[in-house]
């Protein structure tokens, strides 16, 4: 970096006072900030650099005070720790919202669990339940609900729960999704199974029979719809207040049941069918997982709940789910990552593709950290940040020492909820991490704003 451009930042961010301290006291949202008013060329913009210094200084009155919550026109993209398992919140630019995942189950058998937060008075859907209410602008009204896949740590399960229906004719646990399907009113419901239940082969799990006896009674009783989730469209993730305000927002299904979108109109690739060496004997639910791509203007946005592992392709070569995946979606701004970035998920030939310059993990194990899969993701673009809902103390220690630490976001170390707030019609973004210790939903620390891949060299 030339000297005249260093001295510069420096100069920029002590006129303005502007520096955000994280909690292990490095000054992280400056140079950011700074940094996105430099153009290709190294050539510095004074309005850009006045501009960005501005939005840092802004940035640092939001530390310590409550988050300010969603408005139209912004995309929040919520992660919800509870140290039990993945659970995200998504509000669109008009309001429009999308539960995506809620666990429930025993992590007090389980020695290298994180720390179940804010405690364990509650279980982790009655604590999600509370967040929603605080952050949620249809208040106990949700649009869509969706399942992943069919795992405790995003479902929930038999064991932990608030209760038992009765008189339902099957009655079920109300647990993850569908102890807060009984408290909050859904519109419309997607899971990777609906309607038939046998792709790539009859489903069999404790999880899976105790959401679909919740969803069978629901639709019956006429408090939501199931809907099949098509790989490939763009609709069924629609905008359900003003979309003709928002005409630049977009969601694509991705993948469904290890069947993949190949980027071509409604063209998929069915990887399940292409090998009978496929559906012997166990089949990874992981790789059957839900992906969607959303695009709101230039900003570009992908999940795919625990995506990973490969597959036999007609030729009887393994061909890594991820990395077709990845191929497909192309560069992204954010990314979750995929099986909470654990040791067989981000191949490189997804993260290498994708290139995210953030990546946001739901954690709730010491192995959700791992040197692999860091440096994969940390070696794909440059300045990459990853944000982590929490570390566990164990895994920080042994990583300590290794070069991509410091791309590792400090407030993960003892956690946090992660909210990526898009605005600027999809232009820019920004990083929260909020408190997870208590309910006050303080902000700890604001990292961006961040100009969005494609978003060009202007901005509002």
């Amino acid at each position: 970096m030339p000297s005249t451009r260093r001295d510069f930042l420096h100069t920029c961010s002590a006129l303005t006072g502007a520096a955000i301290l994280s909690s292990s006291g490095q000054t992280d949202v400056p140079a950011a900030a700074a940094d996105d008013a430099v153009s290709a060329d190294g050539a510095i913009s004074v309005n850009d650099a006045v501009s960005a210094n501005a939005a840092a200084q802004n940035a640092q009155t939001e530390v310590g005070a409550p988050y300010a919550g969603w408005k139209e026109g912004e995309m929040d993209l919520h992660f919800i720790l509870t140290g039990v398992g993945e659970s995200m919140f998504h509000i669109y630019p008009d309001g429009t919202t999308l539960l995506l995942d809620a666990p429930d189950w025993n992590i007090e058998r389980y020695p290298d669990r994180t720390p179940a937060l804010p405690d364990t008075s509650r279980i982790a859907s009655e604590w999600i339940m509370r967040y929603l209410t605080r952050v949620n602008p249809g208040g106990r009204s949700i649009d869509y609900m969706m399942l992943s896949h069919y795992h405790n740590d995003h479902a929930g399960c038999a064991e932990v729960h608030a209760g038992k229906t009765q008189g339902r004719g099957e009655d079920y646990f109300l647990s993850g999704l569908a102890n807060i399907g009984e408290h909050f009113k859904f519109t419309k419901v997607f899971d990777r199974g609906f309607p038939a239940y046998d792709q790539p082969k009859a489903i069999q799990s404790d999880g899976f029979v105790n959401f679909v006896r919740f969803t069978k009674y629901m639709t019956k009783a006429g408090r939501f719809a199931m809907e099949e989730l098509e790989v490939g469209r763009q609709d069924q993730l629609a905008l359900c207040r003003t979309p003709e305000k928002f005409p630049n927002f977009h969601t694509r299904t991705i993948c469904r049941n290890g069947v993949v979108w190949t980027g071509k109109e409604m063209e998929t690739r069915n990887f399940y069918a292409e090998n009978e060496k496929n559906t012997k004997g166990h089949i990874n639910e992981n790789t059957l997982s839900i992906g969607f791509l959303i695009e709101y203007g230039p900003f570009r946005y992908f999940t795919g709940g625990d995506l990973s592992c490969s597959v036999y392709t007609t030729d009887d070569e393994r061909i890594n789910l991820e990395a077709y995946v990845g191929s497909v979606i192309g560069k992204l701004d954010v990314c979750k990552t995929n099986h909470h970035a654990y040791k067989d998920s981000m191949d490189p030939g997804f993260t290498n593709a994708v290139q995210a310059k953030v990546y946001v993990s739901n954690v709730w194990d010491l192995h959700h950290l791992q040197d692999n899969t860091m440096t994969n993701m940390t070696s794909a673009a440059e300045n990459v940040l990853v944000c982590p809902t929490i570390c566990h103390a164990r895994a920080l220690e042994k990583y300590r020492g290794c070069a991509w630490m410091k791309n590792l976001a400090p407030e993960a170390h003892d956690g946090g909820h992660v909210v990526v707030k898009v605005f600027d019609e999809g232009r820019q973004y920004k990083v929260y991490y909020l408190t997870a210790k208590d309910e006050s939903m303080t902000v700890r620390q604001v990292y961006g704003p961040f100009r969005s891949r494609n978003a060009g060299e202007e901005i509002s």
